[in-house]
């Protein structure tokens, strides 16, 4: 099944790693996070994950 969603998504992903690591990895923290707290309602978990990350 993977396969068969990535073959014909390889260009998006080349496009995905040419984006700057200063913008890819606070906008992939920042869904995590939305992500935790929205499973658990609790901000600890959330400085949980970002410590832990």
């Amino acid at each position: 099944m993977l396969v068969l969603l990535n073959v014909p998504l390889i260009g998006l992903w080349v496009k995905l790693l040419m984006i700057a690591y200063k913008y890819l990895y606070p906008s992939a923290v920042f869904f995590v996070a939305i992500v935790v707290y929205s499973t658990n309602n609790d901000m600890f978990h959330v400085g949980e994950t970002v410590v832990v990350g």
